[in-house]
């Protein structure tokens, strides 16, 4: 549990007894996107935004057709908002894409007493990248809030609950 307010770091929360709110996100690889993206992307002028391979750091907006925009340069319209895919966070090695939506309700982790990932502590929640890994072992209704996320569908990703570790890369980059 990562408190967005603060940035605490929360592992004494029982994942079967409370709820939460959701929000999936995704591994970027823009190779799994539209053919119409991956031309767009393929045919900027700026060389490092080509298909798969490592952004600049800082935060970005994934258009469905338009390919990807700083944040920065982005001027929102609620009509070209319908074909955002979400907002890709780039950190290092690491590219995830952040779904602009919360789930429509809040879940449990687990209906039954079942820890099928091992715990974090503050420490290792730095280096737990493994959300996507997760995502194969919890692809079940006993698991709300991962099953919530895996069934999520929008742009043809492949999303999945993020890890401790990817909630933290998404907490410094929460400003921009």
């Amino acid at each position: 549990h990562l408190q967005f307010s603060d940035g605490k770091l929360s592992t004494w929360y029982s994942k079967f007894n409370y709820i939460g709110k959701v929000r999936p996100i995704s591994k970027f690889q823009s190779s799994e996107l539209k053919e119409s993206f991956t031309k767009k992307v393929s045919s900027k002028k700026n060389s490092d935004l080509v298909p798969d391979v490592s952004y600049p750091n800082g935060v970005y907006i994934v258009h469905e057709t338009l390919g990807i925009e700083s944040y920065l340069d982005w001027k929102w319209d609620p009509d070209a908002n319908k074909v955002v895919i979400g907002i890709l966070v780039v950190e290092n090695e690491h590219q995830i894409m952040v779904s602009l939506e919360d789930a429509p309700e809040v879940f449990k982790w687990s209906e039954k007493h079942k820890l099928v990932n091992r715990p974090k502590n503050s420490n290792e929640a730095e280096s737990d990248f493994d959300g996507e890994e997760y995502r194969k072992r919890l692809n079940s209704p006993d698991f709300p809030a991962s099953y919530y996320c895996s069934t999520y569908n929008k742009g043809g990703q492949k999303w999945y609950l993020p890890s401790l570790g990817e909630l933290r890369l998404i907490y410094r980059n929460l400003d921009d």
